[in-house]
């Protein structure tokens, strides 16, 4: 089980690495969906100030080495 968890860390830890060589065009033709998802992938928090978003990023490689401990 402990294994199964490490390999879900590492996924998620991929995710955004592998997302970002193709971001801009899966973002341009994504669809409100996809576009979710996306911000799932990137960010660990959003909120909103006034009518910006606020976003605060994920750091996979923090995930991978906390992974591994």
């Amino acid at each position: 089980m402990a294994d199964r968890g490490r390999h879900e860390i590492i996924d998620i830890a991929v995710k955004p690495v592998e997302l970002s060589q193709s971001l801009g065009e899966k973002w341009l033709t994504a669809d409100y969906a996809a576009e979710r998802r996306i911000l799932e992938i990137l960010c660990l928090n959003c909120s909103l100030d006034g009518v910006s978003l606020v976003a605060t990023m994920r750091k996979p490689f923090d995930l991978l080495a906390k992974g591994l401990l």
